[in-house]
């Protein structure tokens, strides 16, 4: 990837959808984007209060309850609110965590945890109190020897959560109303079911290594099996980069194949919706990620480091491609132009390690990388300086 592109992505770090704007949690900096979806422009771009100037972005998800984004952090801190009428924000410090799902139940916002060993953490949004006990939720010694996977976690209904933990055929149901934590075990040959999504009805897994996807549901066990057809890679992963359930459709994006696919149940194989444009850049790496959200009877994609996000018509199963590539936009230029000369330069700095111990420029010089190998073009020199210190005084003035 040619590093002015990779300049002009968004960076999708996770999304909501309010009122017609995206809100975005942007991977590169301490910034989150106001992207609308009707003119598909960035409309704003805002600093996260109470993060050091040269903080890296760590929200890696986001929730809105009563007119208010919560951007809460999946390697970070605290948990910022972002009032969407008035633009105020709030912060709420809960000292290192890795949230990887939020819900909203009674005026309290749970976070679920990336990993069982952490335990949950509720946020009175009433009365403006944290708490981190949760005896009940005692997921590290029910798991065992796997506890140590990370959990992916959706919602099971209006007070139930389920989670997977990854690269095992455990599911876990927490229902916080009852305070109580129920196991349950997918009896497959295959015991590293790795993505999953769950349909209102059914849950649906992959596998790792394998060119398998299980239909299962609590009551009835297995529902079907199905090989979709998908080139496997020499990760230890499964073929499928995204795998979303929406109103009794099953979209997959493989790892290997730009397109969009479609289970026909019927028939049991994987149609495809629709193919990517051939101008769509996609870095050659391991991960990238793809967050989705339903708004009306839209479904969004919004791809990670790529420049594109797809739009799906729940009724009539249209796509469509809304590019992410931002050219004339004040904003972006002045974040472009002032920002990513130091962004470059600590990528390039070998000595240099982020908070956490999250190498975050290794990352992205993945697809900097890229560039040198399949191009032959040199990253350019660049001078020193501060990442963070620009972004509070240019965007966050904004």
């Amino acid at each position: 990837m040619e590093i002015e592109t990779l300049k002009r992505m968004i960076g999708v770090m996770d999304v909501l959808i309010v009122k017609g704007k995206a809100y975005i949690s942007n991977r590169f900096y301490n910034t989150f984007l106001i992207y609308d979806l009707q003119e598909e422009t960035i409309e704003k771009a805002e600093r996260f209060m109470q993060m050091d100037a040269s903080s890296f972005a760590y929200h890696g998800g986001c929730i809105e309850y009563k007119g208010t984004v919560y951007f809460y952090p999946d390697n970070g801190y605290g948990v910022h609110a972002y009032h969407v009428d008035n633009g105020s924000q709030k912060y709420y410090d809960l000292g290192f965590c890795q949230v990887g799902y939020s819900c909203i139940f009674r005026d309290k916002l749970i976070l679920f945890p990336w990993y069982a060993r952490q335990g949950l953490i509720t946020i009175d949004l009433k009365e403006e109190t944290i708490d981190v006990q949760h005896d009940w939720w005692d997921v590290e010694r029910m798991l065992g020897d796997v506890s140590s996977n990370f959990l992916y976690t959706g919602m099971y209904d209006d007070h139930k959560v389920w989670s997977h933990c990854t690269k095992s055929n455990f599911l876990l149901i927490s229902d916080f109303q009852m305070h109580s934590l129920k196991k349950y075990t997918i009896e497959v040959e295959e015991k590293t079911l790795y993505g999953s999504a769950y349909d209102g009805e059914d849950f649906w897994f992959t596998v790792v290594g394998k060119d398998l996807l299980y239909q299962w549901n609590i009551e009835g066990g297995i529902q079907n099996c199905y090989k979709p057809g998908f080139k496997l890679d020499e990760y230890d992963m499964p073929p499928c980069r995204k795998l979303v359930c929406a109103k009794g459709y099953v979209f997959i994006i493989s790892c290997h194949e730009n397109a969009l696919f479609l289970l026909n149940k019927g028939t049991g194989k994987m149609e495809v919706l629709s193919q990517f444009p051939p101008d769509t850049i996609y870095p050659k790496a391991k991960y990238w990620g793809v967050k989705e959200r339903i708004y009306g009877d839209k479904l969004y994609l919004f791809c990670d480091v790529t420049d594109l996000i797809i739009q799906v018509d729940l009724n009539s199963l249209e796509v469509r491609y809304m590019k992410t590539q931002v050219i004339g936009s004040q904003v972006f230029e002045e974040y472009k132009n002032q920002i990513w000369k130091e962004i470059l330069l600590e990528i390039e700095d070998k000595n240099y390690r982020c908070e956490n111990g999250y190498d975050w420029k290794t990352y992205i010089s993945t697809f900097i990388q890229l560039d040198k190998e399949m191009y032959g073009e040199d990253v350019e020199t660049l001078q020193a300086g501060k990442i963070g210190g620009n972004i509070y005084r240019k965007v966050g003035t904004k």
